[in-house]
């Protein structure tokens, strides 16, 4: 019987590490496209394996709404089981409400820094330094998975620009990254 207890403690130990366990988003690949001529520049830099920065110039119209519309795709076991997630709008002009719960778009929101004032003005750079996306925002639920993102930029109902990047969430305890070497 107390060995019955020990197993119990055991695993319900292991569970309770598991669900408490920092999480992270790694980027593997990242990549902008320009799409019209709203935009001189659409720059994306991978920083790190967990931070990317965003360079944009407009042209010589100042473009009064921009957003990004998210396609997301989830591997979780492998190419036969993706979960999708598409259509997601993210707003670059207006700030999340206060106190709104922790999910998906409320991650995105933060890992562009808040809102900026819009329009975005003629002839100007905005330079969106050192993006890195908390995972503390995802259900804590959720398996280790890879995924790959594409954000269509949109100003002024105009599709300016892309943002493709492959990655993957992990605890921090595991490497993701697919750089560890094995031990020989």
């Amino acid at each position: 019987m107390p060995q019955k207890w020990f197993h119990f403690c055991m695993i319900f130990a292991c569970i309770t590490n598991m669900s408490f366990a920092q999480k992270q988003i790694l980027f593997t690949k990242v990549q902008c496209v320009l799409m019209s001529s709203q935009f001189i520049k659409v720059d994306c830099v991978q920083e790190s394996n967990n931070s990317i920065t965003i360079h944009l110039t407009t042209n010589n119209k100042d473009i009064a709404n921009l957003w990004i519309v998210s396609d997301l795709n989830l591997y979780i076991f492998g190419v036969k089981n993706v979960m999708r997630l598409h259509g997601l709008r993210t707003e670059y002009c207006k700030a999340p409400t206060p106190g709104s719960r922790p999910n998906l778009q409320t991650m995105l929101y933060q890992g562009i820094k808040n809102a900026q004032k819009c329009p975005l003005r003629r002839n100007s750079s905005y330079l969106f330094a050192q993006i890195k996306f908390d995972a503390n925002y995802l259900p804590s639920y959720l398996p280790e998975y890879n995924f790959t993102y594409v954000g269509n930029l949109f100003g002024d109902s105009v599709k300016s620009g892309e943002l493709r990047m492959l990655g993957s969430f992990c605890f921090t305890y595991n490497d993701c990254t697919g750089t560890a070497k094995a031990n020989v």
